[in-house]
């Protein structure tokens, strides 16, 4: 298995403003795969922005599919138009366009109820809150900004056909306001051929609420091919 951290994320090196953009992210996964995996089988999962890296990636690279990737798991994404049918985005993008000096302080006073309003089910574990709150507040505000219009402007509905050659699984929770069902079912709509698991009162870090789930789906995704 590999772990990759996107440019700003994790242990990934802080990227500049400008390079905060879907093709360099594609163009990441791309070398990624070339360097570590060029002969295959590759399965990849995507979460959030991590599917939308996916699916761009299916747009540059379309001859990467089918071989050396086989199969693609999609959880909590989508392909666009978030800006008007996010809740989440809708509610923080005042704040996050503000940029204000003291951005960072109001993250951490009250994360906690402020992350589990917009980033997990009504019904998640206080583990699951825990987990989403200390990875999220790891992220400065800085990284959050410069990813917000990626997010906000993604579109790469035109850019699936790719994925159309191999599986296809996509996960969402009904409760996602970041990345709503509704999202998860337009991209299985247009891949006639992908499986849609949807999970009733789950929010946006599905892996953290129902993670044997998740790992079934994962499991199921990789068995043909391991």
């Amino acid at each position: 298995m590999v772990f990759m951290d996107l440019r700003s994320h994790g242990r990934s090196g802080k990227a500049l403003h400008d390079s905060c953009t879907i093709d360099n992210l594609a163009d990441d996964l791309h070398r990624v795969i070339m360097e570590l995996a060029p002969t295959g089988p590759v399965v990849l999962v995507g979460h959030s922005m991590g599917g939308m890296t996916i699916q761009r990636l299916a747009g540059k690279f379309p001859e990467l599919f089918g071989d050396p990737v086989v199969g693609v798991v999609l959880i909590s994404t989508s392909y666009g138009g978030l800006r008007n049918s996010s809740p989440a985005l809708r509610s923080t993008a005042p704040l996050l366009r503000s940029m204000s000096p003291v951005l960072d302080w109001g993250r951490e006073f009250n994360s906690f109820s402020v992350i589990k309003r917009w980033g997990l089910g009504p019904h998640a574990s206080p583990t699951a809150v825990d987990l989403t709150n200390e990875m999220i507040m790891r992220a400065p505000t800085r990284v959050l900004i410069n990813f917000y219009p990626l997010i906000a402007n993604l579109d790469v509905e035109l850019q699936l056909d790719a994925l159309n050659k191999v599986q296809v699984t996509v996960l969402c929770g009904t409760r996602d306001l970041m990345t709503p069902l509704s999202h998860s079912k337009r991209i299985v709509g247009k891949l006639p051929h992908a499986e849609l698991i949807t999970v009733r009162g789950a929010g946006h870090m599905l892996m953290f609420e129902q993670p044997q789930l998740v790992t079934e789906a994962i499991e199921k995704a990789i068995a043909p091919f391991s």
